[in-house]
């Protein structure tokens, strides 16, 4: 009972210092045990909550970034949830989901975050996708990426708004940075999503 106590002050703690890195630490925990993964409801109400006592951040807002544009060239899934259909085992795992965030840990200063980039563009190049399935499924083969593509990791990386002209920008350390942003994976993909997909309902 101490060491649940215990635990539990300790996430406690976190939400109130870092309200979306102890949400994440929630989403985490509810996707181990997948028939219980939250659905695009639940996971939108704890992204609501979580934001009305979270502040500003610039490594939130750079994490939105690199989201963004991961899903855009194609690594990230659209998902707006761990469930991809209703059954009870239709869950994605964290691999299909955050496989590129996770690997953020690797970074621990400029050279290793242009090797994270590097890294990317290989994946491109491999036709490492996250769609990869269900194109060959479809008898489409994945193309190699074109010179836009490459351009946008390379300036999601070293760009005016990248990853380290924006740590140092705020004087903050890339490997803590690095860590930061990997212990938001889920938290990140999911309102990124959820909110590029608010926005194109809103529009029609």
């Amino acid at each position: 009972v101490g060491r649940y106590r215990q635990l539990n002050s300790g996430l406690f703690m976190l939400l109130l210092a870092q309200p979306r890195e102890a949400a994440n630490r929630i989403l985490r925990a509810s996707h181990r045990v997948r028939q219980y993964a939250p659905g695009k409801e639940k996971i939108k109400e704890v992204i609501e909550l979580t934001e009305q006592i979270a502040h500003p951040d610039w490594k939130f807002d750079l994490g939105l970034r690199i989201v963004e544009t991961l899903v855009k060239v194609g690594l990230l899934k659209r998902a707006e949830s761990f469930r991809y259909g209703p059954g009870p085992n239709d869950v994605f795992t964290g691999v299909e989901l955050v496989k590129w965030l996770q690997r953020l840990k690797m970074i621990r200063d400029e050279t290793s975050a242009r090797a994270w980039g590097n890294m990317l563009i290989n994946a491109l190049k491999r036709g490492d996708v996250a769609y990869k399935d269900y194109i060959q499924s479809q008898g489409g083969q994945v193309n190699a990426p074109g010179k836009d593509k490459i351009a946008s990791i390379l300036d999601l990386v070293d760009g005016e708004e990248g990853i380290i002209q924006t740590c140092v920008r705020h004087g903050g350390n890339l490997a803590e940075l690095a860590r930061d942003l990997a212990n938001m994976d889920y938290y990140l993909l999911f309102y990124y999503n959820q909110r590029e997909a608010k926005k194109k309902e809103e529009t029609k």
